[in-house]
């Protein structure tokens, strides 16, 4: 069985239509990726340092300074009250989202998207603790606003 001529020069041109419209549909895509109207500056050096440098300083200094005032409230026995251990509490729910929060935004934020490193168990784990460290503190400067 032979193919005519024509059908052949048809196919062809069928060919190249769809072939020149694949062309022309990826050309806007290049164009888009070219152009990223939202680049993720955190993959620059320099900023990620800055963000990481900030974000230590942030996490040791509120760790550190929490610390510090739990020591001060359970040492000395005039600072025991009952507004000072609402402070303690304070103190603590902050301890907590300085050493468990904070580290988990620094990663979520400077990691590449490629990793895939925070994935459903820990996001589902984090999204819990962070929610309710923040409520605890939330609730205990409102028992604070109680009692005085």
């Amino acid at each position: 069985m032979t193919i005519p001529t024509t059908d052949l020069t048809t196919i062809s041109a069928m060919i190249i239509m769809a072939t020149s419209q694949q062309q022309q549909q990826q050309q806007p895509y290049i164009e888009q990726q070219l152009y990223d109207p939202y680049p993720d500056l955190t993959q620059i050096f320099i900023i990620r340092f800055v963000f990481i440098f900030f974000y230590i300083v942030i996490m040791i200094s509120a760790a550190l300074g929490n610390l510090l005032i739990t020591y001060i409230v359970i040492s000395n026995h005039k600072m025991r009250t009952t507004v000072n251990y609402y402070i303690v509490n304070l103190a603590c729910c902050d301890i907590l989202i300085s050493v468990f929060v904070l580290p988990t935004k620094m990663f979520e934020l400077l990691a590449p998207a490629e990793w895939l490193a925070l994935n459903d168990t820990w996001c589902t784990i984090m999204s819990f603790l962070q929610s309710v460290m923040v409520f605890a503190s939330l609730l205990t400067l409102v028992a604070t606003c109680f009692e005085r």
